[in-house]
């Protein structure tokens, strides 16, 4: 007997209640892989590379308040410094303050990045060419990708409009680099900012690379308490707690966006009992009669069971495919977040669930119509 054939007809033998629960288990999927897909950025935006010994100093009066250029210096005079970075964050328009146009842009100490940053692969061509240009800069590949149509490539100009700073630089693409964590970057010289400011001479924030990860703690304490009368007092602390602090909210969205996932899956389970539930009460009286004819409560149980499968696998596989085409052809919405990519993971955990969606909600039923009295299913009137 071709069993495919069977399941496939009597999953589809009400085809109506077939769609209705195929498009309602894709509604579904289609969100869990967009949250699943939420998750994946912002476990991206928290990820950095905390073996490179890095500190970030930060002004202890403001989130977004400068230090002095002179720190840079200071803080490279201490021991156990390998070299010091200044970043600020330009925080400018690129053609207009719409959404798919944002990316994020950071004023840099040219001289010293490589060094705190060894993670930018940028060739050594490039980077000749980006420290011999002070009004050059760098870009990830993704924002080369996604602004194709503008013309981006190595050489072309980026007009950013000042929105922070009274700024507007046109900006020479010298190199591309493709670290994962930087993507949708575009880094500048922080001297060409400098240079348009009228005694600005102001960094936001410092990256202090340290010889190893033993004097990081002894750095930060010195930092902190050599500022910490002046008029400018610092907040010194290892990249990963950085980052943490920076984005403590994105905790709580964490937490709700994994809670939404889990009542998704319960939804999708109870969802695909009661279709179950519904299409073996019609054909009591015909599983009956095969277990009659020899089949057994086991084989009737996988029978069941690989009817509510394939009916959420088809849902799975719509939904996880509409979530693809929608996030990656279509395009992500990347004012809320950098890194919003389907991943191939997030597809397969997403039909895996199907499948284990489909063994939950088809046991309950399955049981139920295998052991059933055979005289009682013959009885049974629909």
């Amino acid at each position: 007997m071709k069993w495919f054939r069977f399941v496939w007809r009597n999953a589809t033998r009400s085809r109506r209640r077939s769609i209705l629960m195929i498009l309602s288990l894709a509604t579904t999927f289609f969100l869990f892989c967009t949250l699943q897909t939420m998750l994946t950025a912002l476990d991206s935006v928290t990820s950095f590379n905390t073996a490179q010994h890095r500190v970030v100093v930060t002004s202890r009066l403001s989130q977004i308040g400068t230090l002095p250029q002179a720190y840079e210096e200071q803080i490279r005079s201490l021991a156990g410094v390998a070299e010091v970075c200044g970043m600020t964050n330009f925080s400018g328009l690129y053609k207009d303050d719409h959404p798919d146009n944002f990316f994020a842009q950071y004023a840099v100490n040219a001289r010293t990045v490589f060094d705190v940053f060894p993670e930018l692969d940028v060739d050594e061509t490039q980077r000749g060419a980006f420290l011999a240009n002070p009004q050059s800069c760098l870009v990830h590949e993704s924002l080369i990708e996604r602004f194709s149509g503008d013309g981006w490539k190595l050489g072309s100009t980026v007009p950013l409009i000042g929105a922070r700073y009274p700024v507007d630089p046109k900006l020479s693409i010298a190199g591309v680099f493709t670290a994962p964590a930087y993507e949708d970057v575009l880094i500048f010289h922080w001297e060409s900012l400098d240079a348009s400011l009228t005694a600005f001479s102001e960094y936001e924030l410092f990256f202090a690379k340290a010889q190893d990860s033993a004097a990081m703690p002894r750095i930060i304490d010195e930092i902190d308490s050599r500022y910490l009368n002046s008029e400018y007092p610092t907040a010194s602390m290892t990249e990963d707690i950085f980052q943490e602090s920076t984005n403590e909210s994105l905790a709580t969205q964490r937490t709700v966006l994994q809670r939404l996932s889990m009542v998704l899956l319960v939804v999708m389970v109870l969802a695909g009992a009661n279709a179950i539930a519904l299409a073996t009460r019609e054909r009591v009286r015909e599983i009956s009669v095969l277990r009659t004819l020899g089949f057994t409560p086991g084989r009737v149980r996988v029978l069941v069971i690989a009817e509510a499968c394939l009916l959420s696998l088809l849902g799975g596989a719509l939904g996880c495919g509409g979530a693809w085409l929608l996030w990656e052809q279509a395009g992500p919405p990347s004012f809320l977040f950098l890194n919003f990519h389907v991943t191939a993971g997030t597809l397969l955990t997403g039909l895996a669930l199907s499948v284990l969606v489909g063994v939950a909600s088809g046991s309950v039923p399955a049981h139920r119509v295998a052991t059933l009295p055979i005289v009682s299913g013959l009885r049974k009137v629909t």
